[in-house]
């Protein structure tokens, strides 16, 4: 398999800090283990974390902005959760009407092969 840039989908509202902390964590070692695998992650968890705090950015923004970023990737992949997610269930949709290709969750991505 080529290299892919993959986006990480998954929860990150929560009703509480520590929660939230816990969802960014997972995301972080979801993209750690595509970087394993070779391939390219793209994870907003760690990019946006705590910029909503005291910024007066809405959420709007920030789901806005995962959209376009994923629209520049080859492929998503889940965390565990994301079912309950509505951020994460968004994203998934758009990538499939994007054609993107959908990894459910990290195992089922592939490492990327070397010639």
């Amino acid at each position: 398999m080529k290299q892919l840039v993959i986006y990480i989908a998954g929860p990150y509202r929560a009703p509480s800090a520590k929660e939230i902390s816990e969802n960014v964590r997972r995301a972080e070692a979801v993209g750690q283990e595509i970087l394993r695998r070779g391939h390219v992650a793209l994870c907003p968890h760690s990019m946006t974390h705590d910029w909503d705090i005291g910024t007066g950015i809405a959420d709007e923004v920030f789901l806005q902005t995962d959209l376009v970023l994923l629209g520049r990737c080859d492929a998503i992949c889940m965390v565990e959760g994301w079912w309950r997610s509505i951020g994460a269930k968004a994203e998934l949709e758009r990538a499939r009407e994007l054609g993107l290709q959908v990894f459910m969750d990290v195992y089922h991505v592939p490492e990327v092969t070397r010639p």
